[in-house]
Order: C-alpha cells, then sequence, then structure tokens
C-alpha cells in the first residue's frame, strides 16, 4: 500500500532489520519495531497512525472481518508490539504480536489452567506483493 510521505526515511531509527542485496540501501525493504509509547509519541504529521489504521483496515477486509482488529488508537493502550515491513512509501506488510491470556485444559487432570503464551494477533501483507517472501521475513 503506497502513502505520500517515504516511510523507509521516517521510521529508518526504527529498523529491526534490513533487507540489503544491492549497494543502493535507501530502496531496500525494512522491517520496523513499533511499541505502543511511540504511537502517541511519534512526532511526524500523524503518518504513523494513517499507515497503521489503513494497513489495518486493508488486513481486515481481507480476513472478511466487520471491523479492524488493528489500529492506533487500540495499539496505544496495549502492550502489543506492532512490526511493518516498508520500502520507500509503501508499506508492505504487518504482524501484530502480545501475549494474551488463555485458559486451556490440562491433560492428566483435566483441570484448566491459565497460560500466557505469545501469540500472532494480526497478520496482513498486501496482495500487490504477496507470495514474495514479506509474510515469511515479518514472521522471522
Amino acid at each position: 500500500m503506497e502513502f505520500r510521505t517515504d516511510l523507509s526515511d521516517l521510521l529508518r531509527s526504527k529498523t529491526v532489520k534490513t533487507f540489503s542485496k544491492s549497494n543502493d540501501a535507501e530502496s531496500q525493504p525494512l522491517i520496523v519495531k513499533i511499541i505502543p509509547k511511540e504511537v502517541s509519541q511519534y512526532g511526524a504529521p500523524d503518518i504513523l497512525n494513517t499507515v497503521i489504521d489503513k494497513m489495518g483496515d486493508a488486513s481486515a477486509l481481507s480476513q472478511g472481518l466487520h471491523g479492524s482488529i488493528t489500529s492506533s488508537s487500540s495499539l496505544r493502550g496495549s502492550n502489543y508490539v506492532l512490526y511493518l515491513k516498508v520500502q520507500g512509501k509503501q508499506c508492505l506488510g504487518l504482524i501484530k504480536t502480545g501475549y494474551k491470556s488463555l485458559f486451556v485444559r490440562e491433560y492428566c487432570s483435566s483441570e484448566m489452567i491459565n497460560i500466557k503464551p505469545l501469540c500472532i494477533l494480526d497478520f496482513y501483507v498486501h496482495e500487490s506483493c504477496q507470495r514474495s517472501g514479506h509474510g515469511k521475513d515479518l514472521f522471522e
């Protein structure tokens, strides 16, 4: 999904992983890590909020959901971590992770126990660039 602002330049300081296959590092994809406090403190003219909201809406649409499960407003008050894969003015995909409280039945005693595993809460790669390894990069 393309935006007006160069996302690579905007988010370069949040880079977790860079994909360099050539000497032109400017045009190479980046994976950036966004934590909740950065969403509310980001100095850009709301471009980060726009990117998160539009990618969350596209994710919900592609999954056939009635509402978005990833938005800048819901991310602000959470302990979740959002990773975006960006290249220039494009956001190629996202993955949202976090710990969730789940109840599972213990095998031997059939007792319910509470566990808090790290979960994938949302995952989306834009339709224009699927089947290109971007989802695998985000998971890794």
